[in-house]
């Protein structure tokens, strides 16, 4: 959903279900993150549904992305 919080229109039907980002992120790091985002869910023990975004986003916009998703569970 637009909050990040995994209960998007379309969540029930998804397998695995979406995370709730203001949660899941808050002990992540940046460069958690960043492999995740850069290399796909199974870089990081992850879903194989989230794909690698490599060659898709440069340096910037993967740094912007992460910094997004922190942003998300702000106090």
């Amino acid at each position: 959903g637009t909050g990040g919080k995994g209960d998007g229109p379309t969540s029930e039907s998804l397998l695995p279900k979406p995370a709730d980002l203001t949660v899941v992120v808050k002990d992540k790091s940046d460069a958690y993150l960043t492999k995740l985002i850069t290399e796909g869910g199974p870089s990081v023990a992850k879903s194989p549904l989230m794909p690698s975004y490599k060659g898709i986003l440069n340096e910037k916009q993967v740094e912007s992305v992460v910094q997004y998703v922190k942003g998300l569970s702000a106090p």
